[in-house]
């Protein structure tokens, strides 16, 4: 559907780039603690691949100059986060949650 009737300077470049950056950003779901022995895994639903997540840590000091330490995931669009011991495991997971998923939506209809 294309608008013809929009006066020029209405639409500005800015506010297009604003709205598309908007559009762009992630959104959390929830927040998991690490399971210790357990490695945080990377699935790209675009690639089909499995690799390690990039983990970002980070160390703060609170009021009284003890260190704080914390660490966060960089998130990368398109991917799902599992722990699991190994990759092996991490697959195994993974198409456990996509069968889960297959049969809920074949018992809705």
């Amino acid at each position: 559907m294309k608008l013809d009737n929009i006066p020029e300077g209405i639409l500005d470049k800015d506010k297009i780039e604003s709205v598309q950056k908007i559009q762009n950003e992630l959104k959390l779901i929830g927040r998991v603690r690490k399971v210790p022995g357990h490695t945080l895994f990377e699935f790209n639903l675009e690639t089909l691949e499995i690799k390690p997540a990039d983990i970002e840590n980070k160390v703060f000091l609170d009021k009284a100059l003890k260190p704080v330490y914390k660490s966060s995931v960089v998130q990368k669009p398109k991917c799902i986060y599992v722990q699991a011991l190994n990759a092996k495991n991490c697959e195994k997971k993974i198409l456990k949650m996509i069968n889960k998923i297959k049969s809920n939506g074949n018992n809705k209809s």
